[in-house]
């Protein structure tokens, strides 16, 4: 059990993909009985002692106690975020709500990852750790620090949201750890289909 560092599930964004082929946020396709939320909350739980879900608002997200779901900030240095749906501002919210040093953070369309790649994330014990599986890196499955808070704010207010221009300006590890089949995102519904009808419930 992972103590000494939170885990949180960014569950923040648009979604405009998986709405668009199914009219559904993707963080509520059933999986297995329960809703994708939920379940990557119960897995992740298993791994650390704090586990935490990040949104745009709590509404809906019943399954999990409120004190457990870190809404976006509103605004940011006065620049209006109520209409932004972005990792930048789920991962800014979650710093500035928990006040912890170093955050794993993990998409909540990420539910195929292992905790063996979980751990060789954490057990580099760095500022900035980043998961990579072949030439691909992922931005969101990562350990990051609190020092970045200034810069992902000066993004916000620019309206640049890609973590790639994050990593390009802080010193980042990148840990070759688990195979592509972990990182499979659900962005799209035949994404969702293909995983149910695969068979594979990362959730056992």
């Amino acid at each position: 059990m992972i103590r000494d560092i939170p885990c949180v599930i960014l569950s923040g964004g648009k979604s405009s993909r998986m709405r668009e082929d199914a009219g559904i946020d993707k963080a509520f396709l059933d999986f297995w009985g329960e809703p994708l939320y939920y379940r990557q909350y119960q897995k992740l739980s298993k791994i650390f002692e704090n586990v935490y879900l990040n949104t745009k608002s709590a509404k809906n997200y019943d399954k999990i106690e409120s004190k457990q779901i870190i809404e976006d900030l509103t605004s940011v240095e006065g620049f209006d975020t109520s209409e932004l749906f972005a990792p930048t501002l789920g991962m800014l919210s979650a710093f500035e709500t928990l006040q912890s040093d170093r955050i794993f953070f993990i998409g909540v369309d990420t539910p195929f990852i292992s905790e063996e790649s979980i751990q060789n994330i954490i057990l580099r014990n760095a500022p900035f750790v980043v998961a990579q599986s072949g030439e691909k890196i992922h931005p969101t499955v990562a350990v990051y620090d609190k020092s970045i808070s200034s810069e992902l704010t000066r993004m916000i207010k620019q309206n640049k949201h890609k973590l790639t221009l994050l990593l390009e300006k802080i010193g980042t590890i990148f840990v070759q750890t688990g195979n592509e089949k972990e990182f499979s995102n659900l962005n799209r519904y035949e994404d969702y289909k293909k995983a149910i009808e695969d068979g594979v419930n990362p959730f056992r």
